[in-house]
């Protein structure tokens, strides 16, 4: 199966005269004076998690801004599908989904593994052992037999971002298993684009590379580990991927879980999720444990982190949802509790980005993830209000205040 993911209409979106597509990822600023696009459109919400955050790693992969002065040029003028295009065209050997040389988020080479039904990339799917246990009750198997190329690279690029726990040498995301997403969000309004909520969430390309990573890293390979061998994790002679082994950009491009679509008996069906036919769709998948395993202090720059003896951990979606009690930590510094908003969070007051826009949105999501059993999933949006510097630390301290009166930071 031929099917890039940087040259085919893949991603679903909607413009902003209600209108439903399916576009390649550079196409995402067409028609932008007279009808842009303003979301996403996945038929499920962890997919247009997954698919934002895949549009933000693309864009500061490959075409980042060289500075503030730059990111606030493109803020209001963004760069064209052409230019685009032109970015996203360096890096689209590394994002084949099938093919015989190496494919999307996938292992480099054919291994023997166990064969499993294509809805194992699913996070919310019934595990291994409620199948053979029979215990799935409220989860049943057999719903999600069938996907379409397109369903299958959202299902494979959410499985390897949020990775949760799955039993002995299962190796979980770069954040851990089920990590909390905060994203900045413009008004809504005139100014509500697809474009502006992923360059909201591109950093200057200095600012980037020296938060979590090593520069110095600049083979292909160090940002797609689909590129070469697998770094495996077994007990003697595995290793463990630190952000001094890879570059920045693996972040967005964490590969824990060995996978391989079987693509060979794939044949012409509609897809169990989207209903699309299709002449190309996946069955099964080839999986094997002891895949990359991240290790050390990782600071993702889309999610916020607490600290335990000095030691970044990435928060994660507890039981209840996100709400305004959580307003330490994702949109203030909570110091009390060591914890810190999201790289991006940070810089969008730091940078005074605030100040193009009196009202700006958190949009927070992610599973709740108890071990490897999800228990929902949660989304939340919230305001960022823009305020003069000089009374950002007094309205801080008096939030910071109200919100632990209520309980709120625990």
């Amino acid at each position: 199966m031929d099917f890039n993911l940087i040259w085919e209409k893949w991603i679903p979106v909607r413009r902003r005269d209600g209108t439903g597509e399916q576009i390649a990822p550079w196409e995402i600023t067409t028609d932008w004076e007279t009808n842009p696009i303003v979301a996403l459109d996945a038929p499920r919400p962890d997919f247009n998690g997954a698919l934002i955050q895949f549009l933000i790693g693309l864009v500061q992969t490959t075409a980042a801004p060289k500075d503030d002065l730059e990111w606030e040029d493109r803020f209001y003028e963004p760069m064209s599908p052409e230019l685009l295009r032109g970015f996203f065209a360096t890096v689209a050997h590394a994002f084949e989904l099938g093919g015989n040389g190496p494919r999307f988020m996938q292992d480099l080479g054919p291994f023997l593994g166990e064969q499993r039904p294509i809805a194992n990339l699913l996070i919310d799917a019934p595990g291994e052992n409620a199948l053979r246990n029979n215990s799935d009750h409220f989860v049943k198997r057999g719903g999600i037999e069938v996907l379409c190329p397109s369903c299958s690279a959202i299902a494979i690029f959410a499985l390897q971002t949020n990775a949760p726990a799955g039993g002995a040498g299962v190796r979980t995301s770069l954040r851990g298993g089920g990590p909390l997403t905060t994203l900045i969000l413009p008004e809504q309004g005139r100014s509500e684009t697809l474009w502006s909520m992923i360059w909201f969430n591109v950093l200057e390309e200095g600012v980037f590379i020296r938060t979590c990573g090593n520069p110095g890293k600049t083979a292909d390979s160090d940002k797609f580990p689909w590129l070469k061998a697998t770094r495996t994790s077994e007990k003697d002679g595995g290793l463990q991927t630190t952000p001094e082994d890879v570059h920045p950009a693996q972040m967005f491009w964490g590969m824990p879980r060995r996978i391989r679509l079987n693509l060979d008996t794939a044949g012409e069906m509609a897809c169990d999720i989207c209903g699309v036919r299709s002449p190309h769709t996946v069955h099964s998948c080839t999986a094997k444990n002891l895949g990359t395993d991240y290790s050390g202090p990782w600071l993702h720059p889309l999610s916020p982190y607490t600290r335990k003896d000095g030691f970044p951990l990435a928060v994660h979606a507890q039981p209840g949802g996100v709400s305004y009690r959580h307003w330490l930590g994702l949109v203030q510094p909570d110091d009390k509790r060591g914890r810190e908003p999201a790289r991006v969070v940070h810089h969008f007051f730091s940078a005074e980005r605030h100040k193009l826009s009196k009202q700006f949105r958190l949009w927070a999501f992610g599973y709740d993830m108890d071990n490897m059993k999800p228990r929902c999933w949660y989304e939340s949006v919230m305001p960022l209000l823009s305020l003069p510097q000089a009374i950002r630390e007094s309205f801080e301290q008096k939030v910071a205040g109200m919100v632990r009166s209520f309980g709120g930071g625990s």
